[in-house]
């Protein structure tokens, strides 16, 4: 994420510990590359672009445990990569 953002590593930890806040160029950023940023401001997730199905998907997405999330994301990689 700070890659994307366009911080250092140490930046971006400082972000998610809250001891520092993104400013609005690195946030901009994280927009151009997909990033919700409406989330990593507020935690509250923007839906309006989202089918119903991208919709569901997400939600039983974040029901997951962190390995299964990151099993699902390689699959995901493996089969984008072999198409």
């Amino acid at each position: 994420m700070g890659k994307l953002g366009g911080v250092a590593y140490g930046t971006y930890a400082n972000y998610e510990s809250g001891k520092r806040f993104p400013d609005a160029e690195c946030l901009a950023k994280l927009y151009a590359a997909g990033v919700d940023v409406l989330y990593v401001i507020s935690g509250v997730r923007n839906t309006a672009n989202l089918t119903n199905v991208d919709s569901v998907l997400l939600e039983q997405f974040h029901r997951l445990d962190e390995r299964a999330q990151r099993a699902t994301m390689a699959m995901m990689q493996t089969y984008n990569s072999s198409v």
